[in-house]
């Protein structure tokens, strides 16, 4: 009956183990996961597909965090200005392959970019304004005149808006920051290739950017800095028209190409909200099963305060348990300064404790203590939007 029941156990762990490898290997090669992000996949979400679920569950908030150009909110506004030239259709594009047969042709090989570009700027200020951080976010029209890269290489200037152009804006509005491109340019590569039976096509798209941030009032420059953004698609047929004609045309990719980089970029300009994953504890006493059932009703005050009850009372593993609970109560409420004090009283906990926590356990620890230590050196700049007046 020992023997028996010790194969069924290592039976299990190795249904765990091979089940483990294959979700790792999904996340980091199917979807070509940074290591990065693929650590902390397995720090946070995987835990909760095993036994542990019954003892931590996840939470999921958005955090406040700030833009890479600190301005303080106030009565600011900005205004967006195309001041990068126009890239013609025959540049930047390489074609490998097969593209013909007979009169049928594969692939569409218009290379316009234009529309991308206006849609790109419009794109940024859409998401500048739903942030809500800025009174006023426009993009300055072309009536305005303001565009001077012109002729066949005009787009490959990197060149700031000059004396003549910044006195045109300053007759035209009041916006005090300005955020200008002064480069946009798309370079593609499109390959199709035989795979034996089969034949793939593939296209990769990098976008290049050049932007800079002034400020109209002191008219002095603020942010100069270049983007690039890599985009990639690829279609595989039983034959080289089907691989080819599964391919979007260039021109219907371009809304998706401009939104992309807009999302990328924007951050850059503004605080913007980021969503992460949290854990907390759900069992190990009366107490912290009572709170659970307070996180249940939104009553996190209720929670909180049976917490630490439950840290300065309790024993065992739901001390420190309890503790790391009141880092995410903390940390939800926006105050990070708080939660890497409790994260001290917790690793605290950790040494303290007869029951030695789990390596999952610590290594949880660790990272959020990474995390927090980032968001209080984060809350200084985050002060600054709000003239010193954030909650």
């Amino acid at each position: 009956m020992i023997r028996k029941s010790a194969a069924k156990l290592v039976k299990k762990y190795q249904i765990t183990q091979r089940f483990f490898r294959q979700i790792s290997v999904f996340l980091f090669e199917k979807h070509r996961i940074t290591m990065k992000t693929h650590l902390k996949y397995l720090l946070f979400i995987l835990p909760f597909m095993f036994g542990s679920c019954k003892t931590m569950q996840p939470y999921y908030m958005d955090i406040l965090r700030p833009g890479f150009v600190v301005s303080p909110i106030g009565e600011q506004g900005v205004l967006i200005v195309d001041n990068a030239g126009l890239q013609p259709a025959d540049f930047g594009h390489v074609f490998e392959g097969i593209y013909k047969t007979k009169a049928d042709t594969f692939f569409d090989v218009s290379y316009e970019t234009s529309s991308a570009k206006t849609a790109m700027l419009h794109y940024l200020a859409d998401k500048l304004e739903g942030e809500g951080f800025y009174d006023s976010v426009s993009v300055a029209p072309d009536e305005w005149g303001i565009a001077t890269k012109r002729g066949s290489m005009g787009f490959l200037r990197t060149d700031a808006l000059n004396d003549e152009q910044r006195r045109t804006l300053r007759n035209l509005t009041q916006l005090p920051v300005w955020i200008s491109l002064d480069k946009f340019m798309i370079n593609t590569e499109t390959i199709m290739k035989s795979l034996g039976d089969m034949y793939i096509t593939t296209r990769d798209v990098v976008v290049r950017t050049v932007w800079r941030v002034f400020d109209a009032e002191a008219d002095t420059t603020m942010l100069v800095f270049q983007h690039n953004d890599t985009l990639y698609w690829d279609r595989i047929g039983g034959t080289a028209s089907q691989a080819a004609k599964g391919m979007p045309g260039f021109i219907s990719t371009l809304p998706e190409i401009a939104d992309y980089v807009a999302t990328e970029v924007y951050r850059i300009f503004t605080p913007f909200w980021e969503p992460v994953d949290r854990v907390y504890f759900v069992t190990g006493s009366y107490r912290m099963n009572l709170a659970y059932d307070c996180v249940r009703n939104d009553n996190w005050d209720g929670a909180a305060s049976l917490w630490q009850e439950e840290y300065e009372k309790g024993f065992g593993r739901s001390v420190y348990r309890a503790a790391m609970n009141m880092m995410l109560y903390f940390e939800r409420a926006g105050n990070p300064l708080a939660a890497l004090e409790w994260c001290d009283l917790a690793q605290a906990s950790f040494n303290q404790s007869f029951f030695r926590p789990k390596n999952l356990e610590i290594r949880i620890l660790n990272a959020w203590k990474t995390s927090l230590v980032v968001r209080v050196s984060e809350m200084n700049r985050l002060t600054l939007y709000f003239n010193g007046k954030l909650d």
